[in-house]
Formats: C-alpha cells, structure tokens, sequence
C-alpha cells in the first residue's frame, strides 16, 4: 500500500510552476480561503470528533480529506454532493444532497475508501470502484493465483 506523503508547495517563485500544477494550486487555495470554518458544528471538527483517537484522525487526514478539507463534516459534504450531482435538476441534486448527508453524518453509513477519498474530487483522477473482477481460466485456486 502507498502511503501518504505531505509535500511543503509553499514558493515565493510560482513563475517556474508548471502552469497545470499552478492552477491546480491556486484553484486548491480558493477552496480553501472560501471555507467558513464557523458553519461546521464543534463536534465535528477533527480534534473534538476524534479526541485522544489519533489513530483516526490520521487515517481521515491521509487517506479521506481532500487537500482543502480539514474535517469530517467536509469529508460528508463533497460526498453527498457528488451522489447529489447525478440528479437532473437543481431541485433534485438539492433534495438528495440533504439525505445523502444525513445518510453520512457521524459515519451512520461509510461508502467504500476509495468513494470517500475520490468522490466529488476533480483535482485527481481515479476509480471509484472497491471491488475488481478478473478473469480465471478455471475455478480452482491454483488458476485464481496464475
């Protein structure tokens, strides 16, 4: 498993950035300087969530937040807009924004890692998809490890 690495992108000269990565930062940076941090409830911010759990609140910061995102309540946001923005109209991506979230809240329900690191993220690209089908010539272990 790959682990998580935390890269310092702070420079003073951003005119040697590739103009991708710049973008990428300065759209990353906006998320972030637009974040009311007053509108998440206590209880769900990492330190009052997690308490003396350091465990995880490493795994939710390494492995589930996105670069702008500070805390769970964050985390249930992109989620429940992402399954939201399939809807067809505003009304509908509203209505079910608001279950999807109830859903999440607190972790009621967890989706599997890879929704709850990619989901409603398009600063990466990746799979939504936990689970893998491969192809098996025959049904013994033997072929399953071909």
């Amino acid at each position: 498993m790959a682990e998580a690495i935390e890269l310092d992108l702070n420079t003073t000269d951003v005119g040697q950035l590739d103009p991708r990565v710049k973008q990428s930062l300065i759209e990353i940076q906006s998320r972030q300087d637009k974040k009311d941090e007053s509108t998440i409830p206590e209880a769900y911010t990492v330190p009052s969530y997690y308490e003396d759990d350091t465990l995880g609140a490493d795994v939710l910061k390494k492995k589930y937040l996105a670069p702008w995102e500070n805390h769970p309540w964050d985390l249930w946001e992109r989620q429940a807009n992402a399954l939201a923005s399939v809807e067809k109209t505003k009304t509908l991506q509203d209505k079910w924004k608001v279950k999807f979230f109830e859903a999440l809240e607190d972790f009621k329900f967890v989706p599997g890692g890879r929704i709850m690191h990619g989901a409603g993220r398009d600063d990466i690209t990746t799979t939504l998809n936990n689970c893998y089908v491969v192809a098996i010539q025959n049904d013994s272990v033997k072929s399953i490890y071909k």
